[in-house]
């Protein structure tokens, strides 16, 4: 993407094929990048939630409750090695 002075003043934002790809799967980061390229101040808002923090706060507490209900009723066990999800295993043939 680039922007071109266009006839008359103004000015003409000139787009390629990935950048409407990028447009389409995310249309306010696009947004942005186009306002950095007019040289606009591009600030991203904070992502505070304080509901989104206490629900995992409460969630972690949770686990680390039944982990321990767990492991008091059926011991330590074997550590169980982490499984790759089907994302980063690539399109099924």
């Amino acid at each position: 993407m680039f922007v071109q002075e266009a006839d008359g003043g103004g000015v003409r934002i000139v787009t390629s094929a990935s950048d409407l790809t990028a447009a389409s799967t995310c249309e306010f980061a696009f947004l942005r990048r186009v306002d950095a390229k007019l040289g606009r101040d591009v600030e991203v808002p904070a992502d505070d939630d304080a509901m989104l923090e206490r629900a995992a706060r409460l969630g972690d507490a949770h686990e680390e409750r039944v982990l321990a209900a767990y492991r008091e009723s059926y011991g330590e066990g074997p550590r169980a090695e982490p499984v790759a999800s089907s994302r980063s295993r690539g399109p099924r043939r």
